[in-house]
């Protein structure tokens, strides 16, 4: 996988030249070994962030499969379908008023009826 910034990591140069003596050398020592445990640290971190990257990709590729799957099942007609949709029943037994515009401040001609799907 190559990445679009994709570099080597250079290490850090001192300013100064030194000359060689025994400080130095430790100090030298001292400096790797910081870079080397905060690299190991970004390391960790990255195997950790890349983990659970991961895990979300593998639960986004479980869903995308059960939504085509949906969308396959919704495609395609079911064969029982009847020509004409079902029409809604009808109660005869009560006949609704008609409208009429003078009566409309009378509340008591309103009537209700709910139409189950």
């Amino acid at each position: 996988m190559r990445y679009k910034y994709q570099r080597q990591i250079q290490p850090k140069l001192s300013t100064i030249p030194r000359h060689k003596s025994q400080a130095n050398l430790y100090r030298s020592l001292y400096q790797m070994a910081v870079e080397k445990k905060r690299l190991t640290e970004e390391l960790e971190v990255l195997r950790s962030r890349s983990h659970i990257i991961e895990q979300r990709l593998a639960l986004i590729e479980d869903q995308l499969g059960e939504l085509e799957k949906d969308v396959t099942q919704l495609s395609v007609p079911p064969t029982n379908k009847p020509q004409n949709p079902p029409s809604l029943p009808v109660n005869n037994s009560q006949t609704l008023p008609k409208s009429n515009p003078q009566n409309s401040s009378n509340s008591s001609n309103m009537n209700t009826f709910m139409v189950d799907y």
